[in-house]
């Protein structure tokens, strides 16, 4: 930024943009800082979905958890995030299941911020994916 409050077009460094690695250190972020960054950036730009129901509980997802999502929840996040809507809107709406520990952790996130009821995981059936 510069000193009139002006600053050039485009991302700023926190938001994944390559301003060179003197705006970097003047932003105030180190390089793990950014890294982690642009992996949420990432991670939310996946997000992004085709059915609207799924779109609705990432922005929740992401107004509740941005903050204290670890690695481990990236790793889960980014594992869900490559199934197709259908299937991941069965996991999260409870009509099917999982047996990864890790994304069932994840899913049970994202059921907390569904905007409709959902089933919790007792009340599923045995169907497993």
């Amino acid at each position: 930024m510069m000193a009139n409050g002006f600053h050039p077009p485009g991302p700023l460094p926190a938001e994944g943009g390559d301003l060179g690695s003197a705006a970097g250190t003047a932003s105030g972020l180190d390089g793990v800082a950014e890294d982690r960054r642009a992996r949420i950036n990432r991670l939310k730009w996946h997000c992004r979905r085709a059915l609207l129901e799924l779109d609705l509980v990432f922005d929740r997802f992401w107004e509740r958890y941005e903050d204290s999502l670890d690695e481990q929840g990236e790793a889960a996040l980014e594992s869900l995030l490559e199934l197709e809507d259908h299937d991941l809107w069965a996991l999260v709406s409870g009509r099917d299941v999982t047996d990864d520990p890790q994304l069932t952790a994840m899913i049970e996130r994202l059921r907390e911020v569904s905007p409709r009821p959902i089933l919790s995981s007792s009340d599923t059936s045995t169907q497993r994916t």
